[in-house]
């Protein structure tokens, strides 16, 4: 709610079942904290870093538990179910389609390129297509290289996606 003062008051509703109200606490304090950035700046990527009692409390959630070493990667899956069954329908969009073997060859491909090109491990490289096969291909090519994919709507105004990037 708009305030005189130019400030704005927020209330909060929730179903009490599901959250209490220290989560209801920190999760406004996290949208506080996220709409003073918002107002701050106009780089996206500075709205959602996170502080470093944020970031120390995300890595400790994951201190002491244990993993399942057997759980693939998507990669890896689908190299698997290459070796299996390569010409088994694995992606299709309306009158397209790749089999695993294609889907991995192309994927294969992209991430030789994005190496030779010189990629580095976990380096973000954005996907600016529309909705096809090939997104799939980049996505999966991206993460074989070691690298994590953004992906950047051609629907979306340029401006949008310039402060995505």
């Amino acid at each position: 709610t708009p305030a005189d003062d130019g400030s704005i008051a927020l209330d909060f509703h929730y179903d009490a079942a599901r959250f209490g109200p220290q989560q209801i606490e920190m999760m406004s304090a996290q949208l506080l904290r996220l709409l003073a950035r918002m107002a701050s700046t106009e780089s996206m990527a500075d709205w959602l870093a996170l502080d470093s009692d944020q970031r120390q409390r995300l890595l400790s959630l994951g201190a002491g538990v244990e993993r399942d070493a057997s759980v693939d990667s998507v990669h890896a899956l689908i190299e698997r179910r290459v070796a299996e069954q390569p010409d088994a329908l694995a992606l299709m969009h309306g009158d397209d389609s790749f089999s695993y073997a294609q889907l991995n060859k192309r994927a294969n491909n992209l991430a030789n390129r994005l190496l030779d090109a010189g990629l580095q491990k976990e380096a973000l490289v954005g996907i600016h297509m529309g909705r096809c096969l090939d997104v799939v291909v980049a996505q999966l090519g991206i993460n074989k290289a070691g690298g994590a994919f953004v992906y950047l709507d051609p629907r979306q105004p340029a401006k949008r996606r310039q402060q995505i990037v």
